[in-house]
């Protein structure tokens, strides 16, 4: 090591005895050092070449070897450098219309010079010259630290580009925005305090690349996610690819192939809920040339409405396109259009509204307000109270504020409240004039059949909890048959909208025949559709046949609504009050 030292340091002293580096008239005047560098008799590639005087930055190829032509007459310094296998140094007498031949040998761990080398962009890149070029590099040094190493950024086409020096960790990034068109050997040199050099080179291609397309924010429709980007201006256009990927900005795949140069929009309907899906457009040219736009990525979660409240119960509307909603912390009632994705109005009703049922001919709205004796009466076409009315909970022994509310025939209304033991009491549902009160029962959710006549009465709260089926058509309670008990701890009993099917606690169950349980899903059940082939718990949807999983919900909850004439559901986000819309 003291030798390569003293060689080192004595070639200033042998400079000063030399001509300048005259550039030469003729190739007799010059000669040319052939380098072949090696570790352990190996062939090392990408070795980095420099020399004293100095010449110019070069790199081994795979042949270990490279060839600095065109140089001056003269005693040459030559060090080859290697960030993992060391460095080495010879001495190469250059004489007219000669080449000198040079071999180096690496000692591993040895680096007199400093260490420097790109890290990006890649070796090759080919590089648009609208677009800013990160170049990126990392230097290293026996002795210096390094941010007291020189660096000179230069390019072979430009020239010195920058001297702009490392951090204290050795990094260094230069932003460089107007490099020439044409092959560039980008080299960095980096010189440390003892004047020993070290350095790096890249090749890259600066061209006038065709322009690429935007790809605007991604939109969550129903049916996918839908992609929107600029149209392309170039006369060579030749079609649009939509590529993808799942879960990571990398690994496109092609999806589409679009030869309409005015159509930027697409629906990717290939997706599932709950997968996070990543986008780019790429636009062809005729001459096979691609330029890719930015990437956008999306979670489909469907569509999400934003309420920025909370909400305890919702109903959606078979004849209008809006969900209603209350509110027992604001006491209000909530107006959510379902064609626009939007809450469109909120009015005040009466004190902590906790159920809501909608009469037989589609008309008005009924909430029951468990912080009164009120019954508050929407008009659901102006959207308005058109009436409210109270009841008298204390005709029997059980009393209580109305808390679950179903409408039945003939104008009547059922109510029961709260608490774990209450009656079921039937009033006018226009005056609330009391008319009827049954037995008590554990903690009871109402509903009835499609005509109303029927009223079903699942209790829950307890291991011994059972459906109940009751003709009121009469005004007295008619007890027309029960399911078998079992635990229930959610007052989430309904039926379907078809009248078919009754899902109780985990069972699916006949309607008309409530010791006829068709099967049992893993969990309970909060919403089916229509027909009672699709069913969602908190977490999971099944199949309503074979009581299957299906998969899992874009979020948890047990709030939830579908629509009565499609396969859609609207299930409530408690931690971002919003709706989300799930089609299985």
């Amino acid at each position: 090591m003291k030798k390569q030292i003293f060689l080192l340091l004595l070639i200033p002293l042998l400079c000063l005895t030399c001509k300048p580096n005259d550039q030469p008239s003729d190739d007799s005047e010059v000669g040319s050092i052939y380098v072949t560098v090696k570790r352990s008799n190996n062939l090392v590639s990408d070795a980095t070449i420099i020399t004293n005087p100095e010449t110019d930055f070069f790199q081994t190829d795979f042949s270990g070897s490279t060839i600095i032509k065109d140089v001056n007459p003269e005693t040459y310094q030559i060090v080859a450098s290697h960030p993992i296998f060391g460095s080495g140094t010879e001495t190469a007498i250059v004489k007219p219309g000669e080449i000198t031949s040079i071999e180096i040998t690496l000692n591993s761990g040895v680096f007199e010079s400093p260490i420097v080398s790109f890290t990006s962009p890649p070796n090759e890149s080919e590089l648009d010259i609208d677009t800013p070029i990160e170049f990126s590099i990392n230097v290293n040094d026996n002795n210096d630290s390094p941010q007291n190493i020189s660096l000179e950024w230069s390019s072979s086409i430009d020239g010195l580009l920058s001297t702009q020096s490392a951090d204290s960790d050795g990094m260094s990034s230069l932003f460089v925005d107007d490099l020439s068109q044409g092959d560039h050997i980008i080299r960095i040199k980096a010189t440390d305090s003892d004047g020993f050099i070290g350095g790096d080179i890249l090749n890259i291609n600066v061209s006038d690349f065709p322009n690429s397309v935007f790809l605007n924010a991604l939109q969550g429709l129903l049916s996918g996610i839908q992609l929107d980007w600029t149209t392309s201006d170039e006369p060579s256009f030749s079609n649009y690819k939509i590529y993808r990927s799942l879960n990571n900005s990398s690994n496109f795949n092609l999806v589409e192939i679009i030869n309409e140069v005015n159509t930027t929009t697409f629906i990717d309907s290939d997706v599932s809920i709950g997968e996070n899906y990543f986008y780019q457009i790429g636009v062809n040219f005729s001459n096979a040339d691609e330029r890719l736009s930015n990437v956008q990525q999306k979670i489909f979660q469907g569509v999400s409405i934003y309420l920025g409240t909370q909400v305890q119960k919702m109903i959606v509307d078979p004849n209008r396109p809006f969900i209603y909603a209350v509110d027992r912390f604001n006491n209000s009632l909530l107006f959510i259009d379902t064609d626009q994705g939007m809450l469109t109005k909120t009015i005040a009703v009466d004190s902590n509204p906790s159920d809501l049922d909608i009469s037989l001919d589609g008309e008005k709205l009924y909430i029951a307000n468990f912080g009164s004796t009120q019954i508050d009466v929407v008009d659901l076409n102006t959207q308005e109270i058109d009436f409210s009315f109270m009841v008298d909970p204390d005709v029997d022994f059980w009393g209580g504020n109305p808390y679950r509310i179903t409408l039945l025939t003939d104008n009547r209304l059922a109510y029961t409240s709260e608490d774990q033991w209450n009656s079921i009491k039937i009033v006018d549902a226009t005056t609330g004039v009391h008319i009827v009160v049954s037995d008590n029962i554990y903690q009871a959710n109402l509903f009835t059949d499609l005509a109303g006549s029927v009223l079903y009465v699942g209790e829950s709260g307890n291991t011994g909890s059972k459906v109940t089926k009751y003709d009121v058509s009469a005004n007295t309670f008619n007890e027309v048959e029960q399911s078998t008990s079992g635990s229930a701890w959610d007052r989430n009993c309904f039926i379907t909208k078809n009248g078919e099917f009754i899902f109780f606690k985990k069972q699916k169950l006949l309607a008309s025949n409530l010791q006829s349980s068709l099967g049992s899903f893993s969990s309970e059940i909060f919403a089916a559709n229509k027909d009672g082939s699709i069913a969602l718990g908190e977490e999971q949807y099944y199949n309503g046949s074979n009581f299957s999983i299906l998969g899992f919900l874009p979020i948890a909850s047990k709030i939830m609504a579908a629509d009565p004439n499609d396969d859609i559901f609207y299930i409530y986000n408690y931690a971002t009050s919003s709706i989300v819309v799930f089609t299985p």
